[in-house]
């Protein structure tokens, strides 16, 4: 006769009785270990206590303070590239290498939408007021409304930017989530707004000779700060002509320019500083990364090694080599203190606390 606790059938095939299929139909993905660092791009939750990185084609969480990892369930297609967490944490943007991504609501780990962006994406920033999210397509933007429950958490594109002649590696937002910069591999930064405005027009911003591998707002939107595959890091500002605050298109006096955002009102942009980051021998800028609230600039090479600046004035902070591999991702803590380094030759992710020169994550 059959096995105990299994009923007949066909010959050679078990029939499981109703209880024990129902808890097999119970187990669910808990968590995911001995998962190393092989690429992608790293973030800082927004209180600063929790680290995501990609562990495969899921995403990874590392509790900084209680010292535990637990890994998502949702899974891409492919290896996780780029990971986007929206400022006010409730939504998680998940795309793998070829393009296809998850929409995530982080706090329950549960998929809210798929979509396929089609391309390799480079870079992907939500808003700093979470309404809006950017991302980079070839040489274009795409600027998405950010899914809500009334639109049936789908993605709905709101404009397409161009300007660029070759790939857009990154992405940024200005404090007020009005406008956007873009570096590419032409050598060029492009100065956007999500909507047409009154008083500004898209320009470009060309002080580089190689590719720019970052850029980014100060917290007064004055500075605009770019670094290039070769260490040039250069400083422009927003000079705001004289009088404009006072004075209308017309000439005359008028109260409108006074409230219109720093890129509307009448001026121009200028290099306030170049400098290089003197790096040894012929290493390359492959990441950066910018703390708008304690003007701490982070920056890693093809060598091993990241340098800290402290903006407006460039002054270097501090200089470290983990080896000889290169840095593949940066990310800066809230408040500038906790620095996040991965290196996918080496398997490795770390949080590096610079003013006390102590590791608080080393795996």
């Amino acid at each position: 006769g059959p096995p105990r606790g299994l009923s007949g059938g066909a010959r050679g095939r078990a029939v499981f009785p109703a209880a024990v299929r129902a808890a097999m139909h119970a187990y669910r993905f808990s968590n995911l270990l001995g998962a190393t660092y092989q690429g992608g791009s790293i973030q800082f939750t927004p209180d600063g206590n929790t680290l995501l990185s990609p562990a495969g084609n899921r995403a990874s969480c590392v509790d900084l303070v209680q010292g535990r990892c637990t890994t998502l369930a949702p899974e891409n297609r492919e290896d996780v590239a780029v990971l986007a967490l929206a400022p006010d944490g409730r939504l998680l943007l998940s795309v793998d290498r070829a393009g296809h991504a998850l929409l995530i609501n982080f706090v329950r780990g549960a998929v809210l939408c798929r979509i396929n962006f089609k391309t390799a994406v480079r870079a992907a920033r939500w808003s700093p007021d979470s309404q809006w999210l950017a991302v980079t397509h070839g040489s274009r933007l795409q600027i998405w409304r950010a899914p809500t429950l009334e639109l049936g958490w789908q993605f709905v594109q709101h404009r397409t930017l161009g300007g660029h002649h070759d790939d857009i590696v990154d992405v940024v937002w200005s404090p007020n989530s009005l406008f956007l910069a873009t570096c590419a591999m032409d050598m060029s930064v492009r100065l956007f707004s999500v909507d047409p405005m009154d008083g500004f027009e898209p320009m470009a911003l060309a002080e580089h000779r190689s590719h720019v591998r970052g850029v980014f707002f100060s917290g007064d939107m004055h500075h605009l700060y770019s670094l290039s595959r070769e260490g040039v890091l250069v400083s422009l500002r927003y000079e705001e002509a004289v009088g404009a605050a006072a004075l209308d298109s017309d000439g005359k006096g008028g109260e409108d320019l006074r409230h219109r955002p720093l890129y509307c009102r009448p001026g121009k942009w200028e290099m306030k500083a170049k400098a290089y980051c003197q790096q040894p021998g012929a290493q390359k800028v492959t990441r950066c990364a910018f703390d708008t609230a304690s003007n701490v600039f982070a920056c890693g090479f093809s060598g091993g090694i990241f340098m800290l600046f402290e903006m407006p004035d460039m002054q270097a902070l501090q200089t470290l080599s983990l080896g000889s591999q290169a840095l593949d991702a940066l990310a800066l803590g809230p408040g500038g203190d906790w620095l996040a380094v991965g290196s996918s030759a080496l398997g490795q992710l770390l949080v590096w606390e610079w003013r006390s020169e102590t590791y608080i994550l080393k795996q």
